[in-house]
């Protein structure tokens, strides 16, 4: 891994969000693999991928085979700048909220906030390092990412922690972006589109090459 690419001028968290039941998939969709290594391992390896900053995995289904994967990525770490660890949501079945409220309460105080998915692997580190590249405080707070729709990824400067931790219910930050418009821009990535709900978007998700 190397540091190519802009450095952001804030301190970031990349929170990778883990803990969902995976209804739709019929077994734990973070833990299913494409080209060899599981969804939640891709999404990881993206966000070290990226060197923006130390990475926190919210697990919750599935907790400990989630746990598991972390913990052999972390060991393998060259770099201990840009640390991984997991953080436990007991209360993931009350909705993705609770995922973010816990993995925001992680991150070191002052630290802006990137959430990423675990089922999105057409996510890349370069797109992630012109997110932070992007995100210029105060004129603009929020970078998401635009594939049709405004949506994860999303950078948050350290102002909205708090807005962040008051979310409630299955609902994500949308509220967030939508209330500071002025100060949110949007970078394209049509590949983002793809997040793997089901064994066809799996498949699918065959396209997109791994790094490890």
């Amino acid at each position: 891994m190397n540091g190519d690419g802009p450095q952001p001028d804030v301190l970031i968290t990349l929170i990778v969000l883990a803990a969902g039941g995976s209804s739709r998939m019929g077994s734990a969709k973070q833990l299913a693999r494409v080209g060899g290594i599981t969804l939640v391992r891709r999404a990881v390896l993206t966000a070290i991928k990226s060197k923006l900053g130390p990475v926190i995995v919210v697990t919750g289904a599935a907790g400990e085979a989630v746990r598991a994967e972390i913990a052999d990525v972390a060991a393998r770490m060259p770099d201990a700048a840009f640390s991984v660890r997991a953080v436990e949501n007991r209360g993931w079945a009350d909705g993705v909220s609770t995922s973010i409220r816990a993995g925001v309460q992680a991150a070191g105080a002052g630290s802006g906030i990137l959430l990423m998915m675990a089922d999105q692997p057409g996510v890349s580190a370069e797109h992630l390092r012109s997110m932070a590249a992007a995100l210029r405080p105060p004129a603009i707070t929020i970078v998401s990412t635009q594939y049709g729709l405004i949506g994860p990824p999303v950078l948050f400067d350290a102002r909205h922690r708090p807005a962040l931790c008051a979310l409630s219910g299955d609902r994500g930050a949308r509220s967030v972006i939508e209330a500071n418009a002025a100060h949110a821009a949007s970078i394209p990535l049509d590949s983002a589109r793809l997040d793997v709900d089901t064994p066809e978007d799996l498949r699918r998700a065959e396209q997109f090459p791994t790094d490890e």
